[in-house]
């Protein structure tokens, strides 16, 4: 499930960066210097942060200043909930795969269903552990806290 739902991850990473373009272009930026920028802070901040170097409210806190656009900018992503409408998305998604693979046990019966869960079990963890050796951080597998509900 970790994968299903981290696969998705692009997509609103995307639509995050696409809203930011539109912004700019409303703000009057040619549009080829608004997709970048948008898309250049994206990946900055990323890098800063799978280096290791930073995490999020440090990368924040370095480029926030009193009274300034961005402290601005921050209070209306907070006041337009922003943080939450993320958070429901990646949730949503969790509960319905993790209600698809119920229903996809739920069929089985048996050893034959036990087999199923066992086989499941283990794709899960080589596939998260293969998603954090190909970003080089191996002491970043979860979990599949959901077996235990």
């Amino acid at each position: 499930m970790y994968s299903d739902v981290n696969q998705a991850l692009p997509a609103r990473a995307a639509i995050v960066i696409e809203a930011l373009m539109y912004a700019g272009l409303k703000v009057g930026l040619p549009r080829e210097l608004s997709l970048y920028s948008s898309a250049q802070a994206f990946l900055g901040a990323a890098k800063l942060i799978m280096d290791g170097k930073f995490n999020a409210s440090q990368i924040k806190a370095m480029v926030t200043t009193p009274g300034g656009t961005t402290i601005e900018g921050i209070y209306q992503l907070e006041y337009g909930k922003l943080r939450t409408a993320l958070m429901n998305a990646v949730e949503a998604a969790y509960a319905f795969l993790k209600t698809q693979f119920s229903m996809a046990l739920n069929k089985v019966r048996g050893r034959r269903k036990v087999a199923v869960y066992a086989l499941y079990i283990i794709l899960y963890h080589v596939l998260t552990r293969k998603a954090a050796e190909n970003i080089g951080r191996p002491d970043k597998v979860v979990s599949p806290t959901f077996f235990n509900t």
